[in-house]
């Protein structure tokens, strides 16, 4: 065998799998024409015999014979096309089920003939080699063709007691050739590259007309990249022949059919029960703390019925006693809503055909999909920010606003779906007296924000709210607002009290954000609009805008998981470039945190997490957050970001804990979130990205994490400390990002012994703009522990990914 010395291999580099499937063929192939020339000489190392050496492995599927024990017919290849010989009894798990027509109001079900009793409750099973398992015979023929022969005879399988569901009716696992069947194989063999394979057919023959295609593993894995359970399964077309009503758990009475299960687990802390203070376990796994990360009403997240892959994917829209009751859990549809709180409230519903009665279009409780619009998703194409101009010069056009100067802004809000009946035609008046309610409601939100310095912002020396928050004006009430009656609205930064500082250099940034107001139900303008922030750029001192650099895109990289990413009540949506201008080395949350009584100092003593505050640096927080789950902080660090989990302090003085947040992806696979090679050590500021080799000396600042280092005593002087960000304590910028994960103290020793800085005397921004980081002498690109390379080594090792050397 040629696996004996194996490397981990990135994922993105080779393919995760290549299956192949197809159906039964017969016939008659013809007779045997006359011979001809003889080929080329085949690819290097292939054999009549095979090979045993691959990269991927791909199973196809040639024949399936079904008289009794099922015969099947496969053939197993590597990435060149090779057969490969190397697969033996101990690798393959098999699995027949046969397909259960809709009928009377039940959806379709998958059935699989391989079952067992499992204490007092049944299970959906496979067939292997190991003890406790049926397994019947396989030939290897050598050259990578296989055949196996089923231990289970399926045409008089045996059920064992108690051969029911959930809700005690009796399996059905009588074979029927004329019902679409699915055969799975699974090599389990770590060792070896994996392969989830499956094959539909019909027994009797014909084409598969009848499917149960509701979401793809694609999908799932837009969040977790490659969604794998049990080791070694990770095809969702897989998972659902053992994942279905005839699978259930003894003791907590709970099905394990794939769509209630996953229902209930994206839900979790959000379900019924959980809320009143239940939990949701399933085979010792808690899930009763998973947040799903956007809104749970957005069903076509998992199913789309669009997608040529999933014809059954609106399915979702017929109702059914499971599905609807996997995530509104605190209804028993045996009880009348009318005489009991906890039953439903259309009455008494004992089977699936009585759904459709109400829970249709027209009908009393409207259709399922009417029920699950997501009103504020639905406004959003209603509404479009727009920055025409900047200090008097059109955006496209190098606007300059030179130090000392008060920027101006021209700005309008339209609407995209091309209505004429606003109050100016196709754009809004957004004056708090405006006759459209959208944005003269209460509720309503209109705001500019105007940063400095892109390399990294630092907001110094500006009247937003101290160390370092962009300055704000709020557009909707502002005197410094003119509306020029023609849809268009001028900022006067004089008014307004925006002034460039005079020692600013480099460019700058605006922003429009907030959240116009939609009518809900009633006809009230309530529902707060997350519409997509804008931000464009003026040279300061720079011969033209530059944009600060970019190491994410929301909409293609964030919106995968969040959908439509919204913070801060809506108003701050989809636009990572408007974070950072606020999320920037300089800013805290000490503004938020709890202050002593007396001296109006930051009290520690009444945080949480026992700090006088936190950075909110976007390169922190969000690498902080999505780990938080994996911290490796181990109660020792002098400087550690994580004392009690990563604790950041909102408005209101809220704490937000998020310690408890479970990464649905691999933390290790940077490209999740990250646009491609925005987090090597490598320079690419000549293309916006930043010079990551030697941060400090190019421009790019480290995280604060001690805004008023020096601050009397008393809090004389602390709202003086906190403007002045000279005296600032930070990290040095690559341990800040580093360490945000890798927060052990090992970890810190290594990052100090080369150069890295974690606050305290000595780590103010003068003091490192001429220090220099070691980091990139073995982390840069290339090198022995190439950031990239290790990344992607671990993202390898967790999904299991081999080649051989």
């Amino acid at each position: 065998m040629a696996f004996t010395t194996l490397r981990r291999v990135n994922s993105v580099l080779f393919p995760l799998f290549l299956v192949t499937l197809f159906g039964c063929s017969g016939g008659d192939d013809g007779a045997q024409g006359p011979a001809g020339p003889q080929g080329p000489e085949g690819p290097p190392g292939q054999s009549a015999t095979g090979t045993d050496e691959a990269e991927t492995l791909a199973i196809t599927v040639t024949g399936v014979e079904i008289n009794s024990a099922p015969v099947i017919s496969f053939t197993v290849e590597n990435e060149k096309g090779q057969g490969f010989n190397a697969i033996g009894d101990s690798d393959l798990r098999f699995n027949l089920s046969k397909l259960i027509p809709s009928a009377n109001g039940n959806p379709s079900q998958w059935q699989n003939y391989i079952v067992r009793a499992s204490s007092g409750a049944m299970q959906g099973s496979q067939e292997r080699n190991r003890t406790g398992y049926p397994w019947g015979t396989l030939t290897n023929n050598g050259d990578g063709s296989y055949v196996y022969t089923f231990g289970t005879d399926v045409t008089a399988v045996s059920c064992p007691a108690p051969c029911t569901d959930l809700d005690g009716n009796a399996l059905d696992v009588s074979y029927q050739p004329s019902l679409t069947h699915r055969l799975t194989i699974q090599q389990g063999n770590s060792a070896i590259p994996l392969v989830n394979a499956v094959h539909d057919f019909v027994p009797s023959g014909g084409d598969v007309v009848h499917t149960r295609e509701i979401t793809k593993t694609e999908n799932c894995n837009e969040c977790h990249d490659k969604i794998t359970v049990h080791g070694t399964r990770f095809e969702m077309q897989l998972c659902v022949t053992c994942h279905n009503p005839g699978t259930w758990n003894a003791g907590s009475d709970l099905t394990v059919d794939l769509g209630p299960m996953v229902h209930k687990i994206h839900m979790g802390e959000d379900l019924p029960s959980v809320q009143a203070g239940g939990s949701y376990v399933v085979r010792g796994h808690d899930f009763s703390n998973v947040v799903f990360p956007q809104d749970i009403r957005n069903c076509t997240k998992c199913h789309d019925g669009n997608d040529t892959a999933t014809p059954d994917g609106n399915n979702w829209m017929t109702p059914n006693i499971a599905a609807c009751g996997s995530c509104h859990d605190n209804i028993d549809f045996s009880l009348d809503g009318a005489v009991d709180p906890n039953g439903h409230s259309g009455g008494v519903v004992t089977d699936n055909s009585e759904c459709s009665t109400c829970h249709a279009e027209g009908r009393i409780a409207g259709s399922v999909a009417d029920s699950h619009i997501i009103p504020d998703k639905v406004a959003r194409d209603y509404f479009q920010f727009n920055i025409l101009e900047i200090c008097g010069t059109a955006v496209d056009q190098n606007p300059v606003c030179a130090p000392g100067a008060n920027p101006t802004m021209k700005f309008s809000v339209t609407d995209p779906s091309g209505a004429t009946d606003h109050a100016y035609g196709n754009a809004y008046n957004i004056r708090s007296t405006s006759t459209d309610g959208e944005f003269n409601a209460s509720g309503a939100s209109l705001n500019m924000l105007v940063s400095w310095s892109t390399s990294d912002y630092t907001n110094a020396g500006g009247s937003g709210s101290r160390p370092s928050r962009a300055d704000s004006v709020n557009l909707r009430t502002s005197a410094a607002v003119t509306d020029n009656m023609d849809g268009t609205f001028f900022v006067d930064g004089a008014l307004a009290s925006l002034t460039i500082p005079a020692g600013a250099t480099g460019s700058g940034a605006v922003a429009l954000e907030g959240h116009p107001a939609a009518e809900d139900e009633s006809g009230a303008f309530s529902i707060r609009v997350p519409v997509n922030s804008e931000v464009d750029y003026f040279a300061i001192t720079d011969t033209e805008p530059m944009p600060r650099r970019q190491v994410v895109d929301v909409p293609t990289k964030c919106d995968r998981c969040h959908d439509i990413l919204n913070i801060h009540g809506s108003n701050r949506n989809n636009n990572g470039q408007l974070c950072v201008m606020c999320h920037n080395p300089s800013g805290t949350d000490v503004s938020r945190r709890p202050k002593d009584g007396v001296t109006g100092l930051p009290d520690a003593m009444a945080t949480v997490d026992g700090k006088k505050e936190e950075t909110i640096d976007f390169k922190v927080l969000i690498h902080g957050i999505h780990a938080a789950a994996e911290s490796n902080y181990d109660g020792t660090q002098a400087h550690g970001f994580r004392e009690k989990g990563l604790v950041v302090y909102g408005y209101g003085g809220s704490a937000n804990d998020y310690s408890h947040v479970r990464f649905p992806g691999v933390l290790s696979k940077c490209e999740t979130c990250h646009l491609p090679d925005t987090y090597t050590l490598d320079d690419r500021s000549e293309d916006g990205g930043g010079n990551w080799m030697l941060p400090s000396i190019s421009g790019i600042h480290g995280s604060t994490v001690d805004s008023s280092p020096l601050a009397a005593p008393d809090g004389s002087d602390f709202s003086a400390q906190l403007t002045d960000q000279t005296d600032d304590w930070k990290y040095s910028p690559t341990v800040s990002v580093c360490s945000s994960c890798h927060d052990g103290q090992l970890a810190e020793q290594h990052m100090a012994t080369n150069n890295g800085i974690f606050g305290g005397t000595g780590s103010n921004q003068a003091a490192q703009e001429g220090n220099v980081e070691a980091c990139a002498v073995c982390h840069g690109p290339g090198k022995l522990a190439d950031v990239k390379f290790v990344h992607d080594q671990a993202f390898a090792e967790f999904l299991g990914e081999f080649i051989p050397d």
